[in-house]
């Protein structure tokens, strides 16, 4: 029961992966609030999962991540349930398929609303609810940070954004006892991947995919006591150690094997 009695709150966790984070959060004892945009139905049969299964306390709330208003109404909801806050993981993200150099201005200002400055507004508005002046935040991160990946180039280039605004962050707080950190994941089995891709990464062997509960399992240790409150402004790296290889290894239909 690492997450005994503290209240999280997690960005986009009516389904995918932030739903898993709920399940496995509820699981470690914690209370859930179950943030949403678009997706209430899924939203309130998470919650109905959770209280059912765990008994813990949880609630749903909508918020746009893109409209500072509408964050503060979501920490104001929060503060009005709970009074305080433990936990707070950013994982609601927005994107296209479009290249980078399609991209038009009211493109970057969603994607770049939602994926940067929506998590940055979530913490600052975190910080009035955090226990005792403590707290800990985990920023969701991925490889397209560092790679160039085809359809992916908004949202990579906001996420490694991201990645500095969590080194930022770092610093700006430093006089206090908030850890903020990030996870960056592979390649994670979820619908929002096939949506994104469409089937593209099947070309990459098993080992290039993890499942959505190992992530889970990570934030529950950086948010749980146990996890060192030294232990700050870090991306720490969920790839089965695929990144320390020099390429990719594809299936092996995928290979050419050039003729002697």
């Amino acid at each position: 029961m690492l997450l005994q009695g503290k209240n999280i709150l997690i960005t986009g966790s009516s389904r995918g992966i932030g739903r898993e984070m709920a399940l496995a959060f509820a699981k470690q004892g914690s209370n859930v609030c179950v943030h949403y945009q678009f997706s209430e139905r899924n939203a309130f049969e998470l919650v109905d999962q959770i209280h059912k299964e765990f008994g813990v306390g949880v609630f749903a709330v909508s918020a746009n991540m893109n409209e500072p208003a509408s964050i503060a109404k979501l920490f104001e909801t929060v503060a009005q349930e709970w009074g305080h806050l433990d936990g707070l993981v950013l994982n609601a993200a927005s994107g296209n398929r479009k290249k980078l150099l399609d991209q038009t201005q009211e493109d970057w200002n969603r994607i770049s609303g939602i994926n940067v400055l929506g998590p940055v507004q979530c913490v600052k508005a975190a910080l009035p609810l955090f226990k005792n002046k403590k707290g800990r935040a985990v920023f969701l991160s991925s490889e397209g940070a560092r790679y160039g990946i085809p359809h992916y180039g908004a949202i990579g280039v906001t996420k490694a954004a991201l990645e500095g605004a969590v080194r930022q962050l770092t610093v700006e707080l430093k006089e206090t006892e908030i850890s903020i950190n990030c996870v960056s994941a592979t390649l994670v089995r979820t619908a929002a991947l096939d949506a994104v891709t469409r089937g593209t990464m099947d070309i990459f062997k098993p080992e290039y995919f993890i499942d959505p509960k190992e992530i889970a399992d990570l934030i529950s240790y950086l948010l749980s006591d146990l996890c060192p409150p030294s232990l700050k402004g870090q991306t720490i790296v969920l790839d089965n150690g695929t990144l320390v290889e020099f390429t990719p290894h594809f299936k092996e239909e995928f290979v050419h094997v050039p003729k002697s």
